[in-house]
């Protein structure tokens, strides 16, 4: 067996969670355990999370959830996006929450409920607005009709309600019939071949589906001088205050409103909302890792400037008669239609005291540590070249260590010419290549000798190499960088 292994500190988990949690407070805290805990294992984090006192569970993938279950994990599970057509029964029998933005997928959860549900037990989906990150949800207008749709329980509108005139507008109108046809009570004078009064278990599906939850995800919310997270809010209080005179305000036990992910928990943002809401939910900060301020910009510069040349270069290529467009593209976006004008909405221009660009004052401690050791030490000549496309030239007589992991297992091609570092006897030593299954380092120090122990990521003696130190190399982010380690790496579990 190869001495390449990932160590998880569960102990560090339930610290992080329960230092999280605190911050989140009074909110329920969701730990989110998408993409196999970020490779941290995800039932095993899942049940340091929950004993740490993590109301519930956050998942990508129907797979993940039913994995979690068949764990014989019974927390509440939150998927994160609409499930396909045909997942939807394995969404009902292991009791995961969907998250719905699409009059087709409550219909199909409907009829999965209706199908293979319990008739003596409840259902909860949860509704996800666009405002602007532009991923999945579904925009304004769709969202207040689905919800309407189901706080009225597939009834028609109750005039005495102040929502707009038109209840469900957006929606498929053939897909508005059936879903009318499964949830509302048929008597025995409507009674149909399709639906026969006497069916108690589609008769009961209006009353077994709760909206549980409303939500939305923040797109710059490690920006806290971007005025962006604003905007999306103002849209999102806007659907609340609709939703509050349908009657559904929150403030039930069953209701969830939620925008915060680990950039809003634990980065300072100049919104004057209270962005915990009703709920958070945590990612990357349960493992340990401080979302930096900015990342999701990290690697996109550069990528930005390109795109910005190759579009001036065909303008050019393409430039019409001076004043022949002068009358197009006049006006800002309407933001209420999920078009929002993003050039102007960084605060440059605001006073430094009122940018709170700082992190909040918590301890996190880092879960994963990557290890392995040297399997073979050679001597190479100055000018010699090694790996791949001779990746790198020697300068000087040196000694080459290599170790048994590669980019099969999750580590770029790139890292050595990117400055990437190992840790032996407490000190650095560069990455001077990476193949499939090996990686080769020029030895800093002489005494390094087969056997000797080898710190990818984590502590070695007075050193350290972070996650965060990596992606920042990489210009990337920390995300990318844990969920990159390949499950053939072994996992080691303790605390």
């Amino acid at each position: 067996m190869r001495p390449t292994q990932l160590n998880i500190d569960l102990s560090a988990i339930k610290q992080n969670v329960a230092v999280l949690k605190e911050l989140a407070s009074p909110a329920d805290f969701c730990a989110v355990v998408k993409a196999d805990a970020e490779s941290h294992g995800a039932i095993e984090v899942s049940r340091a999370a929950i004993e740490a006192g993590a109301d519930r569970l956050g998942v990508a993938l129907v797979e993940e959830g039913v994995e979690l279950r068949q764990a014989g994990i019974t927390a509440s599970i939150l998927m994160l996006s609409e499930p396909r057509s045909h997942e939807m029964a394995a969404i009902v029998e292991h009791k995961i929450c969907p998250t719905i933005y699409t009059e087709q997928g409550l219909l199909t959860f409907s009829k999965a409920v209706s199908e293979v549900g319990d008739p003596e037990k409840q259902y909860f989906l949860q509704l996800k607005i666009d405002t602007g990150m532009h991923r999945v949800g579904g925009e304004k207008t769709k969202i207040l009709s689905l919800a309407t749709f189901i706080i009225n329980r597939g009834q028609e509108k109750d005039e005495t309600k102040t929502t707009p005139t038109n209840l469900y507008e957006g929606l498929d109108e053939n897909v508005l019939a059936e879903l009318k046809l499964l949830w509302q009570n048929p008597t025995e004078d409507d009674a149909t071949d399709t639906i026969a009064a006497t069916d108690t278990t589609v008769i009961s599906v209006a009353s077994r589906i709760i909206l549980e939850g409303v939500w939305t995800h923040l797109a710059v919310s490690d920006e806290p001088d971007n005025l962006y997270t604003q905007k999306q809010l103002e849209l999102y209080e806007e659907v609340l205050l609709l939703l509050e005179k349908e009657g559904w305000d929150g403030t039930d036990a069953q209701n969830f409103r939620h925008v915060a992910n680990s950039g809003a928990v634990t980065i300072e943002n100049i919104a004057p909302h209270d962005l915990r809401y009703d709920m958070v939910r945590v990612g990357l900060s349960i493992y340990g890792v401080q979302r930096p301020v900015g990342s999701h910009q990290v690697g996109l510069e550069q990528k930005k400037e390109i795109s910005k040349k190759e579009s001036q270069q065909i303008q050019l290529s393409n430039q019409k008669p001076a004043n022949e467009n002068a009358n197009e593209n006049v006006g800002a976006k309407d933001f209420a239609t999920n078009e929002i004008d993003v050039k102007n909405t960084q605060a440059k221009d605001m006073p430094k005291d009122m940018i709170k660009d700082v992190i909040k004052d918590i301890e996190l401690v880092p879960a994963m540590s990557l290890v392995s050791e040297i399997t073979l030490v050679k001597e190479v000549k100055a000018g010699d070249s090694i790996s791949y496309g001779l990746a790198h030239t020697f300068e000087t007589d040196s000694r080459v260590g290599v170790i048994p992991i590669g980019y099969a297992d999750g580590i770029r091609r790139d890292y050595g010419v990117m400055g990437g570092e190992v840790l032996i006897r407490g000190m650095r030593h560069p990455v001077v290549g990476v193949t499939m299954d090996q990686i080769m380092l020029e030895c800093k120090s002489p005494e390094i000798s087969v056997g000797d122990d080898v710190v990818l990521i984590g502590k070695q003696g007075n050193e350290k190499i972070t996650v965060t130190e990596i992606s920042q190399k990489l210009n990337t982010i920390p995300d990318e960088i844990m969920c990159s380690i390949d499950k053939r790496i072994r996992r080691n579990y303790f605390g």
